[in-house]
């Protein structure tokens, strides 16, 4: 095996890995082969703090273990397997009762959640279904795909991925393995800020937000990030008003807020105030 690719980078942040297997006939053969195969890659260098659970998806729904495991000598073992038992042969690949599962579960407490799915692209919903799923419940979750094998469907693939805040790559054989699990556990654990809030001092001077902060899920360092606070016709009389911005730093592993004044003292009221 050589050098773990993730020694001094594990300690980055606390992570919590859901792999997602595709169990379809669509998988069938040496597909199945090689996504077994990768999991049990991902397993061994998953840094030590690491947290970890196996879904399967065809037309039922498994789990390895009721809740996600601490990576241990004992539960590798146990997930190695469990993987073993692995075959493809359940119909088509329902993927909704993964969603759920994923959107629902309760997460971790102080590790980020990241999901893995193997897959050969083909799931019983459109993508676009799939992607406002994602969308809608996926704040706290970071979701990745690999297509499985020669010939995956790519636009489910990337379109998961890039909706939940990942990446993903095509793994068409197994010298690819090696390579292509090292790049998406850099990548994958890499820090971001999450659970944003944003707050106003005096809740009647304003309409809305834009965008909700609830709805940003996760974000890189150095990405911009916008806010619109609409105020209404209060504020004129108020002339000012507190902020206050809130959100998780994974690159320090705490939340952190920041508090600002907004004020209209010296300024057109239908004038927009940047922050």
């Amino acid at each position: 095996e050589g050098k773990n690719p993730m020694e001094g980078f594990a300690n980055r942040s606390k992570n919590e890995f859901l792999f997602v297997v595709d169990r379809s006939n669509a998988m069938n053969g040496s597909r199945i082969e090689l996504a077994i195969k990768t999991i049990k890659r991902f397993i061994k260098l998953l840094p030590e703090e690491s947290y970890f659970n196996i879904l399967s998806m065809g037309e039922t729904f498994n789990l390895f273990s009721e809740k996600s495991v601490k990576k241990s000598k004992s539960s590798m073992n146990d997930a190695l397997t469990h993987l073993n038992e692995f075959t493809a042969n359940q119909g088509e690949a329902h993927i909704e009762k993964v969603l759920e599962y994923i959107a629902d579960a309760e997460p971790i407490k102080d590790h980020s959640r990241i999901a893995f799915i193997l897959s050969a692209g083909k799931v019983n919903m459109p993508t676009s279904q799939v992607t406002q799923y994602i969308k809608n419940r996926f704040y706290k979750t970071r979701l990745f795909g690999i297509g499985i094998g020669d010939g995956s469907t790519t636009d489910f693939i990337k379109k998961a991925s890039v909706e939940g805040y990942g990446s993903y790559e095509i793994i068409r054989n197994s010298v690819e393995i090696r390579e292509k699990t090292s790049h998406l556990l850099h990548v994958s654990t890499a820090p971001y800020f999450t659970d944003f809030e944003l707050k106003v001092e005096n809740e009647n001077l304003f309409s809305y937000i834009v965008p909700l902060p609830k709805t940003l899920g996760c974000i890189a360092p150095n990405e911009l990030v916008e806010f619109f606070v609409i105020f209404n016709k209060k504020l004129q009389e108020a002339k000012s008003t507190f902020f206050t911005l809130r959100f998780y730093n994974g690159l320090n592993h705490r939340f952190e807020e920041y508090r600002e004044r907004i004020t209209i003292d010296h300024a057109d009221p239908c004038e927009p105030v940047v922050k």
